[in-house]
């Protein structure tokens, strides 16, 4: 008999679950409750969980409800991929970074929490500048952490990603849907964008993955809503590097654009700082966009925005050729990167906007513990996802995408 998991949608409490069973590949049984129905308190519910709380797993005639114990008791049951390590070492290292994060962080988060949303807590008040304080705290110690290992603890994904993790995530729920969901202790934002390539630069590969000269890992494209630029059409590009920037001004990005696709370069996209292209009216550290024809002559473009320090993704907007830009609907490009140091990567490809794939929503935030459901139209493709406020090792996914065209 399969096994069965009771949970509701926004419960970052059942995602833990729901993501072990994924990762151990367990087959069970979903049912979803309405908590505007208030199906968790239902008499059948209670009978098995009298504190009328999700999550809940019944594994034939066992009933288990609490997280971190449904946890416990799966690796235990099921130790195929396990989740709390190898040995008590990991094993004791996975729990203590647990109980740190329940200790220290989720019990001033959920103050926020309720500051937000609940109205429980003044928002104003000493006490949720103080949780908020803390909370800041235990993320950047989650961050450093992450700086040195894809995951919170050792080598692999593990009971404490699972609780600790502070992320956006992409799934695939169907071939024409995304499922994106904040795991983490503050608001988050996603991006999204038809993945241009994500083979990485020429200086990338298999060898040379590692190598200061790697430094571009994914290009995307997207039209993005005129609203925003004051009723232009513009294309935005969704860059991801492979290594941070301290300051993104620290980068010149150019992007040639071979306009009818006959091997000569017609069209420069530039971004940069301000300064260094008009040295005499620019303002230092202000990254701006630029456009140039073949013949050198250009205009500024765009102030980019969005970007943080230590981030390793960037959103760069361009005027197209419908409001007097030079970004046509379909070209070859060549992608290059330089850092100050003066080195430089490569990345070549070809986009057309005709195929774009077209999610409802490509622009948003996410508050902690909420979802968001996106359909996508326009055939069939990848999408790259950019997450600018997550740790920086995290802020960049792909979603393959079957949908019927327009």
């Amino acid at each position: 008999m399969a096994l069965e998991v009771y949970w509701g949608s926004g419960s970052p409490y059942a995602w833990r679950v729901l993501l072990a069973l994924e990762h151990k590949r367990l087959p069970y049984l979903s049912h979803l409750l309405q908590f505007s129905k208030q199906e968790h308190k239902s008499p059948q519910f209670l009978k098995m969980n009298f504190r009328g709380q999700v999550p809940v797993i019944k594994d034939g005639d066992y009933v288990c409800f609490e997280s971190l114990a449904i946890l416990y008791y799966l690796d235990l049951k099921y130790p195929a991929r396990p989740i709390f390590g190898h040995n008590p070492e990991e094993s004791g290292t996975i729990m203590r970074v647990i109980c740190e994060y329940q200790s220290y962080a989720e019990i001033e988060i959920n103050k926020i929490v309720g500051a937000i949303f609940d109205g429980t807590v003044d928002p104003r008040s000493e006490a949720t500048t103080h949780a908020m304080h803390l909370v800041g705290g235990e993320a950047r110690t989650i961050e450093q952490r992450l700086a040195k290992s894809e995951w919170v603890v050792g080598d692999e994904f593990s009971a404490a990603d699972m609780v600790a993790s502070g992320m956006l995530v992409a799934n695939a729920l169907n071939p024409s849907a995304i499922n994106i969901f904040n795991r983490g202790p503050a608001p988050g934002f996603a991006e999204g964008f038809t993945l241009a390539a994500a083979d990485g630069g020429s200086n990338c590969d298999a060898n040379q993955a590692d190598a200061a000269s790697c430094l571009i890992a994914r290009l995307g494209v997207r039209r993005a809503d005129p609203n925003f630029y004051f009723g232009f059409t513009v294309v935005e590009f969704g860059v991801s590097l492979t290594k941070t920037y301290q300051h993104i001004s620290n980068l010149v990005i150019d992007l040639f654009l071979d306009t009818n696709k006959d091997g000569v370069d017609d069209v420069d996209l530039e971004a940069a700082d301000w300064k260094s292209l008009d040295p005499t009216n620019g303002t230092e550290g202000t990254y701006v966009t630029a456009q140039f024809d073949s013949t050198g002559a250009g205009f500024l473009d765009w102030i980019v925005g969005g970007w943080d320090y230590n981030d390793r993704v960037a959103v760069l907007p361009f005027t197209d050729t419908t409001s007097g830009g030079l970004v046509p609907a379909s070209f070859n490009y060549r992608l290059v990167v330089t850092n100050r140091q003066g080195v430089s990567d490569t990345q070549t490809g070809t986009i057309d906007l005709a195929r774009e794939l077209k999610p409802d929503l490509n622009s948003f935030g996410i508050f902690r513990g909420q979802s968001a459901h996106i359909n996508v139209t326009g055939g069939n493709g990848r999408m790259l996802w950019l997450f600018p406020t997550n740790t920086t090792q995290r802020q960049d996914d792909t979603v393959s995408i079957h949908t019927a065209h327009d």
